[in-house]
């Protein structure tokens, strides 16, 4: 099973049709990804193939081979975008993901609640990482802190929690 690292976020679409913004992490600012990206939906991460790449004065755009409008591109504003870790050069590779990011496609199994859903993307409200989770049609954020934590399941890919009950609405 490949690894993935997230990259950076999509911004705004660019005013050149079909080209979006990628809004890299710093450590990945002189990154260009040449033929594919990932972006994770349902648990899953799915390809998108590279049509082109350009640069501009605020950064990278990239263009996707099935994305051919700015309201295509528009749907895909804010998303994380990942890479497989062997795409990336190895001087990129050493593990350098935010702590939570590593666990997106994970389930989160509360000790009460039972089930709460996958984790999609990460967070940050500047006091720490936000499990973005998919619940039911809607989303859960949920602190990733220690006092929350109980295990984590890497071959199941399942993060054990306890979780406030306000902080999940059945």
């Amino acid at each position: 099973m490949a690894e993935f690292v997230p990259i950076g976020k999509f911004g705004s679409p660019h005013r050149r049709p079909g080209f979006i913004r990628l809004k890299s992490f710093a450590e990945f600012e002189d990154y260009v990804p040449e033929e594919v990206i990932f972006l994770s939906e349902n648990g899953d991460y799915v390809p998108y193939f590279v049509a082109e790449t350009a640069r501009d004065g605020a950064g990278l755009l990239l263009r996707l081979e099935d994305i051919v409008s700015r309201a295509a591109a528009f749907e895909l504003t804010g998303r994380s975008v990942f890479v497989r870790l062997q795409d990336l050069p190895p001087d990129m590779r050493a593990p350098r993901t935010p702590d939570a990011g590593r666990y997106i496609g994970f389930t989160v199994q509360d000790k009460r609640l039972g089930l709460i859903g996958t984790v999609e993307d990460i967070a940050d409200n500047g006091a720490h990482e936000l499990l973005v989770v998919s619940r039911g049609g809607g989303t859960v954020l949920i602190p990733w802190v220690e006092a929350f934590r109980i295990e984590t399941d890497a071959e199941r890919r399942v993060l054990y929690m306890d979780l406030p009950q306000f902080l999940v609405d059945d």
